[in-house]
């Protein structure tokens, strides 16, 4: 194993040494092609430089010569020519006859020549002696057909040339047979000069290369002279003379060129040496380490190993494709086999199916089933992690895996625990504590806040010290404390009202339950605390609004009905004076809303003085009043009530006088309920009207329609049989959303001959006889069927039925909601019920468990016209209610009446403190829907959403909106 690496190490520095050299090799041949490049392009500057001076000069001469011959013959041609040509001074000049005149050149000039044939030889001694390749003819054309020819010759030819090179690299002119006639050396050459055979002016064995090398357009050309005396090439570049058969070249020794090569490759052969050395001691530096660490492997894996057999949990080494390479005792105990036997297995045939493999320098762990060698099997948990970070081809694996069978168990027990425990804390909004003995040992984050202290400070205390140290009723906190936590550790689930005190000293008042739970052996009290002082406050505000006259504060209709129950219960002789102002709307066209208002407030402070102790006296409608008294008392105080308004009041500035009538209606005479006992007193008072005392006693023959009344009723059964009744419904909507939230259904009655009678018409008659039952089931069945066909459709939306205070209780109408849902296989929620507040007039016993039933079958029940009757809101907080209806008398006035606006806010938050959605009824325009919003009111129905429809024009009303709750 130790060699590995080693070798792993090693051949890794091989290949960076061969892939150093070669990028070396390509960055030494990239720098000879430059370098080549660029010695060609300077050979080839210099010699086109050379050419075109010696053109130029050569092209001057010519010009001369025929100039001269132009102008002259015979001697005086020559000493023209002598004139004209400053390079002949001190020459030879010969004429026709050869006479020399000086040794040093030759110049001479030849005439009277035929057009064609080879030049003649010029026979002058000093000519002789020149060979024929240092002869230079100039011709030109005479006048008379002939041709002067001139030939010019000087052994010092660079003279003549006058040239001066500035190039680092030798230059020369050849003659065309090959002989040197110019050679110039720099003076501070770069290179070794050329071989002798190119300086003393003789033939040279390279004027072949060079003249092949012009013919080829000046080529570069390699060559190695076969002269003896020059052992090294030259790189040449040359040219031809055009019209003066000379060449002319740049040339420069290999060995200097070479020279320059290896100039440019020094840095790069030193910095390429430098990283071969750096390699080659970094080498050597980490065989060394290697080896060390390598030895300090060796040494860890015994360790290892000791370490592996005394786990306790199993451990298995595993190669790329998951078979087991090495494992502990601990796995061969829990795999049930040995280690011998188990190497080479996959992992497919101990866990069944291979695990997944984690993501690079990650690890997957979890639970699987273990298949033991006997066949069993356990629950273990593993995790699984490669042997490197990022996994490569050949890289093994670690599993770790420990029997998780038992423990599985425990934490199922542990789980169930766990969860009640964060149901208690995490799940709750109110404040949740936890109590052992008598002092909190854990509490939630909302009791800090109800509190308003921190946790720590709330621990180790008692419930004690944060109660007054006595209750409303005048029980002790800390005596009532003790006995209530007693009652729950025993077993008796407590439920009660706590005045509790915060830590800035405020107190409030607070709904405590308290139960029994056990956590970890330990025996505890759970106590839940919700803070109801404003819910409370709310209540008794919203209690006091609903059963008072906002203008007066006298008690309202409600209170006055609720006031009647519980006297008439006592069976008592009873008489209600209805105290009608008949004059009032007179005054209210004459002097606006603002006199009636101050005249009703006089009247009521009036009627007050005047009402017997132990008289009950409300405002029971815009214009009237109710005195409910003894029934022997009756004409005595209404003659008094009389009396008492027959002087004038003053309003606005103005002295007034107000017309009064007062009916009297007794009971149980005259009627057995309060609001029939109102109506036949309301009906007497009209009667007093006409008469001078304005005092009447009801009689039945005041009303000529009862007959009528009673034949409507005797009908109204038979249309129970024939299917008169209908129903059309109403959508309500979430505010929020403009969703559709559900639909109530509304009784209409078909009459043959009356046509379409609205509720008003017929309700009160069902409900004041024993049609009450059958006509609410036959609401009940119609409201089923139309609900299913309508959750056939895809509406989903739940159906409203209206129940009386004679249906809540009654068995019929329980029976009725079971069949209209088990016939059409609808859910609890397809059906809602919506009561009045009047039912807990009744039988408040008897009403709950009603609505309690409903609830636990899965129906909704809503409160509907809240606000104008009595409710318990004691016992209405307790009821498992699931909204509030506010009444439409309310709604209607919200945008007129601040007081309104108070009273539907107050009934929004009253309702929310208490968990329930709150409606609005009677919608009658857009603006009110906005107002609500903002209100936060949740659901609203009315004419601006919708008038009652029947099914089918439901169904389109429907079908155009997208806001339908599916």
């Amino acid at each position: 194993m130790p060699q590995d690496p080693l070798r792993a190490l090693e051949h890794l520095a091989r290949r960076l040494c061969a892939l150093w050299t070669a990028a070396f090799v390509a960055a030494a041949l990239l720098v000879a092609h430059r370098h080549l490049e660029d010695t060609t392009s300077q050979l080839r500057a210099d010699a086109v430089l050379l050419q075109q001076h010696l053109a130029t000069r050569l092209a001057d001469h010519r010009q001369w010569v025929q100039l001269a011959a132009s102008a002259f013959a015979g001697d005086a041609l020559l000493a023209t020519l002598a004139r004209q040509l400053p390079e002949a001074r001190g020459f030879a000049l010969v004429d026709r006859s050869g006479a020399p005149r000086a040794v040093r050149g030759v110049l001479a000039a030849l005439r009277d020549l035929p057009p064609a044939g080879p030049l003649p030889r010029v026979g002058a001694p000093d000519c002789q002696r020149l060979p024929d390749d240092c002869l230079i003819p100039l011709v030109s054309s005479l006048e008379g057909g002939g041709r002067l020819v001139v030939y010019f010759a000087s052994r010092d030819f660079g003279r003549w040339l006058g040239f001066a090179p500035t190039s680092d690299y030798p230059l020369a002119v050849f003659a065309a047979t090959g002989q040197v006639l110019y050679f110039a050396q720099p003076e501070e050459a770069l290179v070794r000069p050329l071989p002798p055979p190119l300086l003393h002016g003789q033939p040279s064995s390279l004027f072949p290369l060079v003249a092949e090398s012009a013919a080829r357009g000046g080529a570069l050309r390699l060559a190695r002279p076969r002269h003896p005396a020059s052992a090294r090439g030259a790189l040449f570049v040359a040219r031809e003379v055009a019209g003066a058969r000379l060449f002319v070249t740049a040339a420069v020794p290999l060995h200097a060129f070479a020279a320059g090569y290896f100039g440019r490759m020094a840095g790069p052969a030193l910095l390429f040496g430098a990283v071969l050395l750096a390699g080659f001691l970094f080498h050597r530096h980490a065989r060394r380490t290697l080896l060390a660490q390598l030895a300090r492997i060796d040494e860890l894996a015994a360790w290892q190993r000791a370490v592996l057999d005394a786990a306790e949990f199993a451990i298995l080494a595993l190669d790329a494709e998951q078979r087991v390479v090495e494992m502990n005792p601990a796995a061969e105990a829990l795999i049930g086999c040995a280690r011998a036997e188990a190497r080479g297995l996959p992992l497919e045939t101990l866990f069944g199916e291979a695990l997944p493999r984690p993501a690079a320098g990650a690890r997957t762990e979890g639970e699987a089933r273990l298949r033991r060698r006997d066949g069993s099997e356990v629950v273990v948990y593993y995790a699984l992690a490669p042997l490197r970070e990022a996994p490569a081809a050949g890289t093994g694996w670690l599993l770790l895996a420990a029997d998780r069978s038992q423990a599985k168990r425990l934490e199922a027990l542990l789980e169930a625990r766990e969860r009640l425990f964060r149901t208690l804390f995490d799940g709750v909004a109110e404040a949740v504590f936890l109590v052992e003995g008598e002092r909190f040992a854990d509490c939630n984050a909302a009791a800090c806040a109800m509190f308003r202290c921190r946790r720590e400070e709330l621990l180790g205390k008692t419930p004690v010290d944060f109660s007054p140290p006595l209750q409303p009723d005048g029980t002790p906190s800390e005596l009532a404390a003790r006995e209530r936590l007693a009652a729950a550790l025993a077993g008796r689930p407590q439920r009660f009202e706590w005045r509790h005190r915060r830590a800035d000293g405020t107190l409030f008042l607070a709904e405590v339950a308290l139960n029994r739970v056990v956590l970890a052996d330990r025996t505890l009290v759970v106590g839940f605390v919700r803070d109801i002082s404003e819910v409370r406050l709310l209540a008794e505000q919203l209690d006091y609004q609903a059963r008072h006259d906002r203008l007066t504060g006298l008690p309202n209709r409600a209170e006055f009905l609720h006031r009647f129950e519980s006297l008439a219960g006592a069976r008592r002789r009873l008489a209600c004076l209805w105290v009608e102002l008949v004059n009032l709307p007179e005054i209210e066209r004459s002097l606006g809303s603002r006199g009636r208002e101050e005249l009703l407030l006089l009247v009521a402070d009036q009627l007050r003085g005047e009402a017997a102790q132990g008289d009950f006296l409300a405002r029971v409608d815009a214009s009237a009043f109710a005195l409910l008294c003894e029934s022997a008392q009756a004409e005595a105080a209404a003659r008094r009530l009389v009396a008492a308004l027959r002087h004038p009041l003053p309003v606005l500035g103005l002295e007034l006088s107000v017309a009064v009538a007062v009916g009297i209606a007794r009971c149980p005479e005259d009627a057995a309920s309060g609001e029939e006992l109102l109506r036949r007193s309301a009906v007497a008072a009209a009667r007093a009207a006409e008469t001078a005392e304005r005092v009447f006693t009801y009689d039945p023959e005041l009303e000529p329609g009862g007959a009528e009344r009673f034949r409507l009723a005797g009908e109204l059964a038979g249309a129970l049989e024939r299917g008169e009744i209908l129903l059309h419904y109403q959508p309500r909507i979430h505010l929020a959303s403009g969703r559709v939230a559900g639909l109530e259904a509304l009784a209409r009655w078909q009459h043959p001959q009356r046509g379409l009678l609205m509720p008003s018409a017929f309700i009160a008659l069902a409900e004041g006889s024993e049609l009450a039952h059958p006509f609410t089931a036959a609401v009940i069945a119609a409201a089923g069927r139309d609900a299913a066909h309508l959750w056939s459709r895809g509406w989903r939306l739940p159906v409203a039925v209206n129940l009386s205070a004679r249906n809540v209780g009654d068995e019929g109408c329980k029976r009725a909601l079971e069949e209209a849902l088990a016939r059409h296989r609808l859910p609890a929620e397809a059906l809602e019920v919506e009561v009045t507040e009047a039912i807990f007039l009744q039988d408040l016993p008897r009403a709950a468990a009603f609505i309690e039933h409903l609830a636990r079958r899965g129906i909704r029940v809503a409160i509907d016209d809240f606000g104008t009757g009595f409710s318990s809101l004691a016992y209405l907080r307790r009821l498992p209610v699931a909204a509030l209806k506010i009444d439409r008398a309310f709604v209607a006035d919200l945008d007129d009446d601040p007081r309104s606006e108070r009273i539907v806010q107050a009934a929004i938050q009253l309702a929310h403190g208490l968990g329930l959605a709150a409606v609005a009824e009677g919608v009658e325009h857009a603006a009110l829907l906005d107002r609500l919003a903002a209100l936060g009111c949740d659901e609203a129905q009315g004419y601006a959403i919708c008038r009652p429809l029947p099914l089918e024009a439901l169904q389109s009303w429907l079908a155009a909106r997208t806001e339908v709750l599916s």
